[in-house]
């Protein structure tokens, strides 16, 4: 089972990521794809998507500018892993049978980086 997450995790599992974001005065917001576990948006890490903060952001408009590129992430990580290139092993997340360091990243371009 997979989760997509409204934040760059490790930063800000659980609710209101979008305000804690702004409060912390963060440079970039985004969102993560990972594999479920029994804590809180704590499994491993897929594949995330990043954007920049911009003066006079809200949670609402970060939000809404973060909303198609996480869908766009969902998408395309499941097509990876419904394709078997993407796979849980052993000892981490699995890329064409390679354990991945970090997880994939997503440009604007609705493409992950690298591929």
């Amino acid at each position: 089972m997979i989760n997509l997450h409204p934040s760059l995790l490790p930063k800000y599992p659980g609710l209101d990521t979008y305000a804690r974001t702004l409060d912390a005065g963060d440079a970039s917001f985004g969102s993560s794809v990972h594999y479920v576990t029994e804590q809180l948006d704590d499994g491993p890490l897929i594949a995330q998507v990043a954007l920049p903060v911009v003066p006079g952001d809200t949670p609402e408009s970060l939000a809404a500018r973060l909303r198609p590129m996480e869908q766009a992430l969902l998408v395309a990580t499941l097509e990876l892993i419904a394709g078997g290139r993407l796979a849980l092993g052993p000892n981490g997340v699995e890329f064409d049978g390679r354990l991945l360091s970090d997880p994939l990243q997503m440009d604007t371009d609705r493409r992950f980086a690298g591929l």
